[in-house]
């Protein structure tokens, strides 16, 4: 990661967008600067999987899910 500003979003992009953190993530630490600057943003926090595990271990349902986001523009329940 470079170390300058992230670039600027527009409320309503935020809104609509998601960034994937894990729980135990190698990278947690910059979870906090994310949310700073993104305010209006998703954080989904997938509990007991690192970095991209959930996306490795089970790529059907992490795109079932991805599909889901898109038709409802949510987080649908998760079942873990």
């Amino acid at each position: 990661m470079e170390d300058k500003p992230f670039p600027e979003l527009s409320e309503e992009l935020q809104k609509h967008t998601f960034w994937e953190f894990g729980s135990i993530e190698e990278h947690f630490k910059y979870r906090n600067a994310v949310m700073q600057t993104y305010i209006h943003g998703n954080f989904p926090v997938f509990e007991g999987f690192n970095h991209m595990q959930y996306q490795i271990q089970n790529p059907e349902g992490f795109a079932r899910m991805l599909k889901k986001i898109i038709e409802i523009d949510r987080l649908p329940e998760l079942l873990f």
